[in-house]
């Protein structure tokens, strides 16, 4: 049955090229190839035809916000002609018809100043990838010639910084990807006391139950809890972790934050166009099978309709719920959401299980709730966490 969505997320892939040669990139090293088979950039033309192709579904699906992040490979390779005119196609298509919401995910390695004006000029926020000072970051996140990338990351991030002191951008994110040399006290040191970011958010390595390791679950746990503690510690509210700010805000409010997770749940669909506008579910997906990355679907020759009632999303609106079995009788149940969709694929199964890192999310979750219950009243944190629980069955049975 055909039902509206107010709102839509969408990973356009406006650069399959990168800079970097990231070791633990999924995108370039998950297992889908196809990024060699599709244009480098983006073409005018496909961006007017995401333009149309977005504009009509506006209609079709009843939606008023639109959320497009700019990805690749690395977006800003596009260069600063060409993305001001994609940014230019985006409004004119889709600004008259619903609320636009530009976002972006770099490297950071090649902001400068006239990059800082573009960004402030659209309002476009900000994620930069970064996993820590130098001597963490530079094992993995390299160049092509296999130098590191953490003085041009740490550069970029300076004239973010300025430029949110400034006014003139909303802010910006860090995303943090954890490898086997991180360390939390001073990936946490380095970016809140060095940088001066006031955002950031984890991903731990890339894993789901064709390459589980229970030493890597312990390891990043570990972490985890480490960093929790320093956050705890630190007391400062304008300083948010993803991984942790969400579930402390439903902790601690009625009606609070929803759990934490990328993954939008079906009323928010979230899906992919890639550089010559092929269509596919969420980016993180693609590597896990061959009919999500070849859909055979396009912006050129499909409407937004069409796609969004392909077969293919029966089975990964799975990934979007509460998985059955041990989340079921789970306390955390409601905060945690059962996990990203990428950690819960199974060979053969799909979406079914529960979290690679139940264990993490877990200890998580056990951390926030020792902390809220020593300056609240137990039965108030206790009546959250049931209501959190009733959300996330509710939206199970829908």
């Amino acid at each position: 049955m055909w039902k509206n969505y107010e709102s839509i997320y969408i990973v356009l892939k406006v650069a399959e090229v990168c800079n970097l040669d990231c070791p633990y990139c999924y995108f370039f090293y998950g297992g889908d190839e196809s990024f060699q088979r599709r244009p480098k950039y983006i073409s005018g033309q496909t961006l007017a035809d995401v333009g149309s192709f977005v504009s009509q579904g506006i209609g079709e699906c009843g939606t008023n916000h639109v959320s497009i992040s700019f990805h690749g490979g690395e977006p800003l390779m596009l260069g600063k002609k060409r993305f001001v005119e994609m940014c230019d196609t985006l409004h004119r298509h889709i600004s008259p018809l619903a609320r636009l919401t530009l976002s972006m995910q770099t490297n950071g390695t090649l902001i400068d100043s006239e990059w800082i004006d573009i960004i402030s000029a659209y309002e476009i926020g900000i994620g930069v990838s970064l996993d820590g000072p130098a001597h963490i970051n530079d094992r993995m996140r390299i160049n092509k010639n296999g130098k590191g990338s953490h003085a041009a990351i740490v550069e970029g991030i300076r004239l973010l910084g300025m430029a949110r002191n400034r006014g003139l951008i909303r802010g910006f994110a860090v995303n943090c990807v954890i490898t086997p040399d991180s360390n939390a006290k001073e990936v946490f040191h380095h970016f809140v006391d060095e940088l001066g970011v006031k955002v950031f958010d984890l991903a731990p390595p890339i894993m789901d139950w064709g390459n589980y390791d229970a030493k890597q679950v312990q390891f990043v746990t570990k972490f985890y809890e480490e960093l929790l503690e320093l956050w705890i510690a630190r007391n400062d509210p304008c300083l948010r972790i993803g991984a942790f700010s969400g579930m402390l805000t439903a902790l601690l409010t009625d009606g609070g934050a929803e759990a934490y997770s990328r993954a939008r749940s079906h009323s928010m669909p979230t899906f992919t166009i890639r550089s010559d506008g092929s269509l596919c579910p969420d980016d993180a997906l693609s590597p896990k099978s061959e009919a999500y990355r070849n859909t055979g679907l396009g912006v050129q020759n499909n409407t937004l309709k069409e796609f969004l009632q392909a077969d293919f999303w029966r089975e990964i609106h799975v990934a979007y719920v509460l998985p059955r079995g041990d989340c079921e009788t789970c306390k955390w149940a409601g905060l945690c959401g059962g996990g990203l969709a990428e950690h819960r694929f199974a060979p053969g199964e799909g979406f079914a299980r529960k979290s690679t890192y139940c264990d993490t999310r877990m200890a998580v979750c056990n951390g926030l709730y020792d902390y809220v219950q020593s300056i609240l009243p137990v039965d108030s944190v206790e009546r959250r966490i049931q209501a959190s629980n009733q959300r996330q069955f509710s939206r199970r049975a829908a």
